[in-house]
């Protein structure tokens, strides 16, 4: 009797230890298919990870970046992900500018003069965004006398640009001609949450030069 015992409490021990070693091989095998899906979930959560997360975050906002989201799809998958990059990282964009604008001054400052350019910053054609000068003068003929007025703003985003922020304004004149210049400050990324992915400050410069008769240059970089 005591020999059956014996043999019976060795099966009950063999089989515990069996059944303990076959739920931790469960559980390590469930825990190593786990882990590279929660890294999946991540990745698709940042919109600069391949163009097609990057339209699917445009979409995100309803009809607001529909212009810019129509072009994007028009792009080769090479071009896409280049806006991408530059997004994400930084890097060179094109500078489309208008010409300056006259603005009719009212009868009460005939002596005044207005004038403003955009500047569209681009790439493969499309606006990422459109940033204004502007300002006004007094003058004597072809001559400016003394800067009554300035500002710069952003016209308009055609991408999720994040905190864009004026870092410097001036104008002044010199030898009889206006002279405006301003810069600005956006941190380019994505906001999921409460995260920002892909935080890249980046700086956006324009200036103007003109005679009192509006006739002039501008610049953007």
């Amino acid at each position: 009797m005591e020999v059956i015992m014996k043999k019976i409490l060795s099966l009950i021990i063999s089989l515990a230890m069996f059944l303990s070693l076959s739920i931790t091989t469960f559980a390590s095998d469930a825990l190593a298919v786990a882990q590279p899906e929660s890294v999946s979930q991540e990745n698709t959560s940042n919109p600069f990870i391949s163009p097609e997360a990057y339209i699917k975050y445009l979409e995100s906002f309803g009809n607001e970046y529909s212009e810019f989201l129509s072009q994007f799809k028009t792009l080769s998958p090479e071009k896409q992900q280049t806006i991408l990059d530059v997004l994400s990282n930084g890097g060179t964009l094109d500078v489309k500018l208008s010409e300056p604008i006259v603005t009719t001054p009212s009868i009460a400052r005939t002596s005044q003069l207005g004038v403003y350019y955009d500047a569209d910053f681009q790439l493969f054609g499309i606006t990422f965004v459109t940033i204004r000068l502007e300002g006004r003068f007094t003058r004597s003929g072809t001559t400016v006398k003394t800067v009554e007025y300035k500002n710069a703003y952003i016209v308009k985003n055609w991408v999720p640009l994040s905190g864009f922020e004026r870092t410097s304004l001036d104008a002044y004149v010199s030898n009889g001609r206006f002279y405006a210049s301003a810069a600005f400050t956006a941190y380019v990324g994505a906001k999921i949450g409460d995260n920002i992915i892909g935080v890249t400050p980046r700086t956006f410069y324009i200036s103007m030069s003109c005679n009192g008769a509006g006739v002039g240059t501008g610049n953007a970089w």
